[in-house]
């Protein structure tokens, strides 16, 4: 449903680059939607019972689906988490060390001037 009003939402042309994820999602969505009730329609056996059986079956499953897709993408998450704080730490110690050299450089350079040469 957020990515139906997301999609609705943006329809600037100057919207942001996400735009079309949301729009595609949206479409996914209901096609998804179709499909359910199209195959709620074709059953038609004694397999869902009452309209309340449906939709409780219906619920858990798309709790279950819920479920896993939720430990997929926190693994997912997790780990690009992961990759993100070693490259921030890497950037964080590369700029460490390039001040530690300008620094050093400058000083040299302080240096150089006050005894009249040139580093």
């Amino acid at each position: 449903m957020v990515n139906l009003f997301l999609k609705r939402f943006f329809k600037d042309p100057d919207a942001p680059v996400y735009v079309p994820f949301f729009q595609d999602q949206a479409e996914v969505k209901k096609g998804h939607a179709r499909q359910f009730i199209r195959y709620l329609k074709e059953r038609k056996s004694k397999y869902w019972g009452t309209n309340v059986q449906a939709i409780v079956m219906a619920l858990e499953l798309q709790n279950g689906l819920h479920k896993l897709l939720q430990d997929l993408i926190l693994k997912r998450f997790v780990g690009k988490q992961k990759r993100n704080i070693k490259y921030l730490e890497y950037q964080h110690s590369y700029q460490k060390e390039l001040e530690r050299l300008t620094s050093k450089e400058g000083i040299s350079e302080q240096f150089g001037e006050a005894s009249g040469r040139q580093a």
